[in-house]
Parts: structure tokens; C-alpha cells; sequence
């Protein structure tokens, strides 16, 4: 469990390291652009797409970061119907559940990702081939999927 905890503390760290820089760098890019056509009549060509994408990996990024915090959005359900329950059983089933909703989401992300691959699509504007944007699904959902079970043994 020390080895787990140790891993999603890295995770953790080398993701907000990526959320800061890709939101410099895509704020950066947007106000550039925003510059260049008020300033020279004419942008950054691919620069929207760019903060389009920017801002899918950042928001992605985030979901495992909010999970580790516990500010996700959750259902409160079991803390009603299990209102007599223990809290360790109960954050056990609110984790478990999640995780196992989070490890279904990734599946099926990758799966989205490997036929995107399979298709060879690429991004109309930038030419960038598209599984290399999607691969922040499946990341940001297998990532809440870890928290999660290194979760299901603590108190909220």
C-alpha cells in the first residue's frame, strides 16, 4: 500500500506540473493569437484548436487530482442507505464503486482510442494525429481508478 501511495503521490505531482504548464502555455498561445489579429490582422492559425485541446487535457488532468482531494463530484446515495453502516464500510463501497465506474469509463476510452488509431484520423486543422488528444480519457479515468482504490481504506 506504501508503494501505491507513493506512486499516486508522483502521479499527483507530475500531473499538477503538466496542468500548470499546459495552462501557461495554452493561455500564452490564445493571447497571442487574440495579439496578432488585433495587432498584424492576422492570428495564429491553429491556435483555438490548440487551446481546445489544451484545455480537454487540463480539465482531464484535474478529474484525478479532485478524486485524490476528495472534491469530486460524487453521489450521495450510499451515505443515505447506508446510513447506519460504519463509515469505513461505507467509504469502501462509495470507493469501490467509484473505482470500478472509473475503470469502466477507461476501458471504453481506450477502446475509443485504439479505433481511433485503427482509423489513422487525424485533426482537419493541425494534421495531429487524434489518439494522441484522446489518450487523456483513458489516462484521467484509470488514474481516478487508482485513487480510488487507494482510497477505499481512508476516512473522507
Amino acid at each position: 500500500m506504501a508503494a501505491m501511495m507513493r506512486l499516486v503521490n508522483f502521479l499527483g505531482a507530475a500531473e499538477r506540473a503538466v496542468i500548470i504548464g499546459l495552462s501557461l502555455a495554452t493561455l500564452l498561445m490564445i493571447f497571442a493569437d487574440i495579439v496578432g489579429r488585433e495587432l498584424i490582422g492576422g492570428g495564429i492559425y491553429w491556435a483555438s484548436r490548440f487551446g481546445v485541446y489544451g484545455f480537454i487535457f487540463i480539465a482531464l488532468l484535474g478529474l484525478p487530482l479532485a478524486t485524490e482531494r476528495a472534491l469530486h463530484i460524487r453521489p450521495q446515495v450510499l451515505e443515505r442507505v447506508l446510513a447506519a453502516a460504519p463509515e469505513h464500510v461505507r467509504m469502501l463501497l462509495e470507493h469501490g464503486i467509484a473505482a470500478l465506474i472509473n475503470g469502466a469509463l477507461g476501458g471504453i476510452c481506450l477502446l475509443y482510442v485504439l479505433s481511433s488509431v485503427r482509423l489513422a484520423e487525424c485533426d482537419p486543422v493541425t494534421g495531429v494525429p487524434l489518439w494522441t488528444i484522446l489518450l487523456a480519457l483513458p489516462y484521467g479515468f484509470f488514474s481516478a481508478t487508482l485513487r480510488h482504490l487507494c482510497l477505499m481504506g481512508f476516512k473522507s
